[in-house]
């Protein structure tokens, strides 16, 4: 069992562009809203704009 790394957000996005864009052609933008969402995304490594 996996334990909780806060990212299953993250992952449904992945899966939501990932079925938009199914041949990759379009790059995922992530955009934390808010201070925490924003902190989490940094901390990840992932640009927020």
């Amino acid at each position: 069992m996996r334990g909780f790394d806060g990212l299953d957000g993250l992952r449904a996005l992945c899966v939501a562009h990932w079925i938009r864009h199914p041949d990759g052609g379009a790059p995922a933008r992530v955009l934390g809203e808010g201070v925490e969402a924003s902190t989490a995304l940094r901390n990840w490594g992932i640009g927020t704009g």
